[in-house]
């Protein structure tokens, strides 16, 4: 990374984490651990939006993957049930986890 590099950063437990923004454009989502949490960031290049969250769900950790475009903005899924997911609020679409929510974090 360069001084000049724009991020997205996170937060958790104290302990911070920061994605250059031209690997996160080219990737649209992050599947980490900060601090011993799973985390995903997600980021839309057409739209510029990023959101994160936590991906502990009743016990599962899901891993996030983009599938493709929707309404003008990436569409988030899970690889363990293939549940979709909104890049933003975190809600689940369709599939087997539809109406659960994955609990967002702060990200700037």
């Amino acid at each position: 990374m360069r001084e000049e590099d724009l991020v997205l950063g996170v937060v958790v437990a104290g302990q911070a984490r920061a994605y250059p923004w031209w690997i996160a454009k080219n990737f649209h989502v992050v599947n980490d651990s900060v601090a011993g949490v799973p985390i995903a960031i997600a980021f839309c290049e057409q739209c510029t939006g990023a959101a994160a969250f936590r991906r502990e769900l009743d016990g599962r950790v899901p891993s996030l993957e983009v599938p493709g475009v929707y309404n003008g903005t990436i569409l988030l899924k899970d690889r363990e049930t293939g549940t979709l997911w909104s890049p933003f609020s975190g809600k689940g679409l369709d599939g087997p986890l539809a109406a659960k929510r994955l609990t967002r974090i702060p990200a700037g």
